[in-house]
């Protein structure tokens, strides 16, 4: 049986011996319930992992339009692929904001990786966009599906 523990903020957590600690939270930002990863091996305290999360709540708004431009930095040498009248694709880093929603946190203090997800009608359920929130500026890390 794996380890489980009861965070005082993040809720119901269960130890994975190859990765972390791993939960669902609740997002304010958001309003929905996102995967939450505690990497093992960060040299960090939970005390860190708190503060790290509640700074990321707090500044997540502000990053929103530097996440829209890596999501879309990472998307767009995708776009030839789809047909141009598909009104469910996005073409802007604004759009791609509003077509993809929050996954899941791999939280680090100093640098928080974020995933995110298209929604449903993009057509594209597999695909996984990784960006590096770091210092109040937002970088593109991956796509997989």
């Amino acid at each position: 049986p794996k380890e489980t523990a009861e965070d005082p903020e993040f809720g119901p957590m269960t130890l994975d011996a190859k990765t972390g600690w791993e939960g669902k939270v609740l997002f304010a930002p958001t309003g929905q319930f996102v995967h939450l990863s505690l990497p093992i091996g960060a040299a960090s305290t939970i005390k860190e992992h708190h503060a790290a999360f509640g700074g990321l709540v707090r500044s997540y708004e502000d990053l929103r339009p530097a996440i829209g431009e890596a999501l879309f930095q990472l998307f767009a040498p995708s776009l030839q692929e789809w047909d141009e009248t598909d009104q469910n694709v996005p073409r802007t880093p604004q759009e791609m904001l509003n077509k993809t929603t929050l996954w899941g946190i791999e939280l680090q203090p100093g640098a928080s990786e974020l995933l995110f997800a298209f929604v449903p009608e993009v057509g594209w359920d597999d695909a996984m966009f990784s960006v590096v929130a770091s210092n109040g500026a937002v970088a593109p890390r991956s796509l997989d599906d």
